[in-house]
């Protein structure tokens, strides 16, 4: 007996759209998977870089510690960077140095 063999189209026909729809949805979901992760690359690094502003005040205030400077000059108050602080203090046998100016001596009359 001989078996006739015929295609089922419908079969073939739905494989294929299935087939279809799967694979476009796969393109798709990809690409949006990598534009995400391309924006949250560009967010990233513009995170990271520094803003000016902040850039500015770092430098004036890395300038102001380097050098000694009036902070006010109306009370006599007189900033010196850390380093210059820590020499004194040394310098002193870990005593402070005082704050208020020395007397002149008492003038003989």
């Amino acid at each position: 007996m001989a078996f006739k063999q015929e295609i089922n189209t419908p079969l073939i026909v739905t494989i294929g759209v299935v087939s279809g729809f799967l694979l476009i949805t796969t393109v798709i979901g990809v690409q949006a998977w990598y534009l995400n992760e391309e924006q949250a690359e560009i967010d990233a690094k513009v995170d990271s870089s520094p803003v000016q502003v902040l850039v500015d005040a770092k430098d004036t205030r890395a300038h102001l510690d380097a050098d000694a400077h009036w902070s006010d000059k109306s009370r006599k108050v007189l900033e010196i960077p850390l380093t210059q602080a820590m020499d004194l203090v040394v310098s002193n046998n870990g005593r402070l140095p005082s704050t208020q100016p020395t007397q002149p001596a008492a003038v003989a009359q």
